[in-house]
């Protein structure tokens, strides 16, 4: 009777009604074929408990593909067309160098992988705009979220220097900007992106903010990181959030190396941080703004006049530990108008590789040929050098065992920049591109990964499950 009691409050409370009670209605006999109101009401909670308990497991245990296309494919990045545009050279990858990439990728597409996926991406003066490099970061965080700008250097050493969908400078004054080619610093500290910043006196300002309203992405930020070096009698510096006193970072340490700091903003959305030293000098690498969602990650890494001797001259353990703080998902590397050193290009881009590989070794690198250099409006035929370097990238590639894309061909080959330049891509000196021309580029190179990566889930069609 209590049973009954208790089944009927709960039945009061609006989940089912029990009828036996109510006049004019007899409890029927079991046998019958029919089931007591109590009992019915019972058997309903239970049935809807099972099924919402079937519901939980059904989600838990299959993985939807949310971000794969109605036909379970990957879905490929637009293009940009064109009257330049020629058919995209698929990615040489014989040996499947990029599957831990790919594998990763297809997790986060499946939405098992809750960590954005990071992507460094080092070039030349072609990237120290983040033209390409933007475009690719804008293609994958439209496609599939806005996980955070990602890297920015501290130090600026051009007024050139900028990223896109991101606000930042530095007091010139106040902070000294050195860089692995123009403003070389003895030491060969830069940590890994071939930039770093160094204060002069105390005070003045070196500061990263968040997009603005017009810019498609890069609008909020949710945590960062500080990346600096730590060195016997260096000082501290503060950072400033929104104006605000924040935190207080101490560089001085024992012994050099390579050092992040980690902090979680207030909350997700706009952010100016601001860096001032406090006492002593400091030396500052850069600064990370993410958010706390999945999604892809393009750190743009570009120094002007950059080539894989530049990149080494940067201090081995100090890169390789920066590296290892930052713990990217896959290298991409497009140099080669500025080496003009045939035989010791291929010396030197092995050390380049060895040391990301040192430092990450889960993480596959794309060497490229470079940006196509024309030598006059008159004469627009490729300098050979970019013809000659192209080849000499495809062989390191080999030799190394890491993945190639030919950036030259994907351009048109030979007179490419001219035929830009006719059409608003390069600018006047046939090298540089404009930011359309690093639209056009870099839409061509998400194409070009993203059909890699469809061909690697085809053939794998349960990677990324759980």
């Amino acid at each position: 009777m209590r049973k009954h009691t208790h089944i009927k409050r709960i039945c009061a409370r609006g989940f089912y009604r029990d009828h036996s009670s109510e006049p004019g209605r007899e409890e029927l006999n079991p046998f019958s074929g029919t089931i007591p109101g109590p009992f019915m009401c019972m058997v309903k909670h239970l049935s809807l408990l099972l099924v919402l308990v079937f519901v939980m497991l059904q989600q838990h245990c299959t993985q939807p593909a949310l971000r794969l296309g109605k036909s379970g494919e990957v879905e490929l990045p637009e293009l940009i067309d064109s009257p330049v545009a020629v058919p995209i050279p698929a990615l040489d990858d014989s040996r499947d160098t990029l599957a831990p990439f790919y594998r990763k990728a297809a997790a986060l597409l499946r939405g098992t992988r809750k960590e954005p996926v990071r992507i460094a991406f080092y070039g030349d003066s072609n990237m120290t705009s983040d033209y390409i490099s933007g475009e690719l970061r804008r293609v994958l965080q439209k496609m599939y979220g806005d996980a955070g700008h990602g890297y920015v250097a501290l130090g600026r050493p051009w007024s050139w220097y900028k990223h896109m969908d991101v606000r930042h400078d530095v007091d010139g004054n106040g902070w000294e900007s050195y860089t692995v080619t123009t403003n070389q610093v003895p030491d060969g500290y830069y940590g890994f992106a071939g930039i770093s910043a160094q204060s002069k006196y105390p005070g003045p300002l070196t500061w990263v903010e968040t997009a603005g309203e017009d810019s498609p992405i890069g609008r909020k930020a949710g945590k960062i990181e500080v990346h600096y070096l730590t060195f016997p009698g260096n000082g501290a510096f503060r950072i400033l959030l929104n104006g605000n006193e924040w935190q207080e970072v101490d560089t001085n340490g024992e012994s050099v190396a390579a050092s992040v700091k980690r902090f979680t903003l207030p909350e997700d959305g706009p952010a100016r941080l601001e860096f001032r030293a406090v006492d002593r000098p400091v030396r500052l690498f850069g600064v990370v703004l993410e958010r706390d969602v999945p999604g892809f990650i393009v750190d743009s890494l570009g120094v002007g006049a950059l080539n894989c001797m530049f990149l080494l001259t940067q201090d081995r353990a100090v890169m390789e530990q920066a590296l290892k703080n930052r713990n990217y998902d896959l290298i991409l590397i497009l140099t080669g108008t500025n080496m003009w050193n045939a035989q010791l290009h291929p010396i030197w881009m092995r050390e380049v590789i060895e040391r990301h590989r040192a430092a990450l070794p889960d993480a596959p690198i794309v060497l490229m040929s470079p940006c196509d250099w024309v030598e006059t409006a008159d004469n627009p035929v490729s300098h050979r050098r970019m013809i000659d370097c192209g080849l000499e990238k495809r062989q390191i590639a080999q030799d190394n065992g890491t993945a190639f894309w030919d950036f030259w061909g994907a351009q048109g080959g030979d007179g490419a920049a001219y035929r830009f330049y006719r059409v608003g891509f390069a600018q006047w000196d046939l090298v540089h591109l404009t930011q359309s021309g690093g639209a056009f580029m870099g839409r061509r190179l998400a194409r070009a990964l993203w059909t890699g990566l469809r061909e690697y889930v085809a053939k794998n069609p349960d990677e990324g499950r759980l």
